[in-house]
C-alpha cells in the first residue's frame, strides 16, 4: 500500500515541480492552421507546436499538415510544456510533442516543411536541434528552401541590375517577447479557467492566460465551479489549514488504493476542496511572513495531492 502511494506521489511531484511539465495524451486530429487536437479527460484541447512556423505557401502548408497527420495517427503523444514556450493567437499553449522518440517539430523542420522560430527565452535543448536541422534543410534545398531559391533566381533574371540594391544582413539578435498575461487563466492540464487573481491559481504551475472569457472557452476551458465553502483568509490559522490537509489527505489516500470506480472518483472529488482550502491558507500565511520550512512543505503536499486528484479523477 505504501509503495503504491509513494509511486504516485513521486510521479505527481515530478510533473508539478519540474521546469518541464510532461504528460501523454491521445492524438485526435490536426486543424487546418496546424494546431494538434489531443484528448484530455475526453475533452478535445488544441495545442500549437513551439519554436516553429508552418509555410505560408498553400501547397507546402498542406504537405506539413499531411505529415503531422501521418505522424500522430492512432498514437499517444508525449507533450512537453514550458511557460517560456508561450501561447498562440487563441491562447493555446505552445508545446513540443514526441511520438516514439520522434519530435514532430524536428521532423517538419528537417523536411523543409517548417521554419525555426525563437521563443521569448532561449531553450537550447529544444532550439539547437531545430537550428541545426534547418541549416541542413537549406543546404539540401528541401521544401520551403527550394521554393525560396526558385523565387530568388526568378528575381535575379527579371530585376534590372541598375535597380538592384544590396541586401541588408538580418540581425541575429533575439527579439524579446513580452510575457503574455490576461484577466483569466488556466493550468495547461485543467479543464477550468479562473480569474487571474484567484487564490486557486496563486501557486499553480504552467499557467496559460486569456484576454477574456470567450477566448478561454474557445481554447476548450470551462468556468471554474464556485466554491461555496471559501475560507476567511484574514482570520485563518495554520491549525485550520492542518485540519483541511488532514481531511483531504485521508480521502486522497483512500482513492489512490482503489481501482477506477465511481467510489474512487467520489473520493478524489471530495479531497480537492479540502486540499485547496489548506493551500489557500498556507499561501496566505507564507505571503504575510508567518510561514516556515514546515509550512512550505505542507503547502507543497497540499498542491501535489490536489494535482494528483485532478489528474486521476475521471470525468463522465
Amino acid at each position: 500500500m505504501r509503495l503504491v502511494i509513494l509511486s504516485l506521489c513521486v510521479l505527481t511531484l515530478t510533473i508539478t515541480t519540474s521546469t518541464v511539465s510532461a504528460a501523454s495524451y491521445t492524438a485526435q486530429s490536426v486543424a487546418d492552421d496546424g494546431r494538434i487536437i489531443v484528448l484530455f479527460n475526453r475533452i478535445p484541447v488544441s495545442l500549437t507546436l513551439a519554436h516553429i512556423t508552418l509555410p505560408d505557401d498553400q501547397q507546402l502548408h498542406k504537405q506539413a499538415i499531411a505529415q503531422i497527420e501521418q505522424l500522430i495517427k492512432g498514437k499517444r503523444i508525449r507533450v512537453d510544456f514550458r511557460n517560456t514556450f508561450g501561447v498562440d493567437r487563441l491562447g493555446a499553449g505552445r508545446v513540443h510533442m514526441t511520438i516514439d522518440k520522434t519530435n514532430i517539430a524536428r521532423e517538419l523542420v528537417e523536411a523543409g516543411l517548417a521554419r525555426y522560430q525563437a521563443a521569448s527565452q532561449t531553450e537550447n535543448a529544444y532550439e539547437k536541434p531545430l537550428i541545426s536541422l534547418e541549416e541542413k534543410a537549406k543546404k539540401k534545398e528541401k521544401g520551403i528552401w527550394a521554393a525560396n531559391k526558385r523565387v530568388s533566381t526568378h528575381n535575379e533574371h527579371t530585376t534590372p541590375a541598375a535597380t538592384t540594391k544590396p541586401k541588408k544582413k538580418k540581425s541575429t539578435k533575439r527579439t524579446a517577447q513580452k510575457t503574455i498575461t490576461g484577466p483569466y487563466c488556466a493550468e495547461l492540464n485543467s479543464k477550468f479557467y479562473y480569474p487571474s487573481d484567484a487564490s486557486a491559481v496563486r501557486h499553480a504551475k504552467n499557467l496559460i492566460y486569456y484576454k477574456n472569457e470567450r477566448e478561454a472557452k474557445r481554447a476548450g476551458k470551462k468556468p471554474a465551479p464556485k466554491n461555496t465553502g471559501d475560507v476567511q483568509l484574514s482570520s485563518a490559522t495554520e491549525q485550520q489549514a492542518d485540519e483541511y490537509l488532514k481531511k483531504g489527505t485521508i480521502d486522497y489516500v483512500k482513492a489512490v488504493n482503489l481501482p477506477p470506480t465511481h467510489e474512487r472518483d467520489k473520493l478524489y472529488g471530495a479531497c480537492m476542496p479540502n486540499l485547496m482550502k489548506a493551500a489557500q491558507i498556507y499561501s496566505h500565511l507564507i505571503e504575510n511572513g508567518k510561514g516556515n520550512d514546515d509550512m512550505q512543505e505542507k503547502l507543497r503536499k497540499a498542491m501535489m495531492y490536489r494535482y494528483g486528484a485532478m489528474k486521476s479523477k475521471r470525468h463522465h
